[in-house]
């Protein structure tokens, strides 16, 4: 039987760039940082970042599964994102839940954050 997540991760081509961004976006230190491994607590799950390898046959960029986030201020997310550099994958749009801002790390691996409880036009 499966139980709780352990840990969820993504694949990076240059550690100092993804922590720098993942430090910026999650507004924390990490909680264990190395050359190939380093890990922020969101809510008390493990997100963590591995330093693809030449030889590894995991790549980073889009892979199916997109960790999204809760903020408080959506608005400020995206001016910080866009400040990055990184691509939006998509623009503020509704969910029955909230608004969800989808872009992506400087790897292109796919991510999106909600603010719970407003509507795209309140962000506007």
């Amino acid at each position: 039987m499966i139980g709780r997540v352990n840990v969820v991760f993504c694949f990076v081509t240059d550690m100092p760039r993804a922590v720098s961004f993942y430090r910026s976006l999650m507004e924390t230190e990490p909680a264990f940082e190395s050359s190939h491994w380093t890990e922020f607590l969101a809510g008390g799950l493990r997100v963590a970042l591995h330093l693809s390898s030449p030889e590894s046959t995991a790549k980073s960029g889009p892979t199916g599964w997109v960790p999204c986030f809760e903020c408080d201020d959506l608005r400020l997310l995206r001016e910080r994102v866009e400040a990055a550099g990184v691509r939006f994958e998509r623009e503020f749009h509704d969910t029955p839940a909230g608004a969800i801002l989808a872009f992506a790390d400087p790897d292109g691996n796919p991510l999106q954050a909600i603010q719970l409880g407003v509507q795209a036009k309140d962000l506007a």
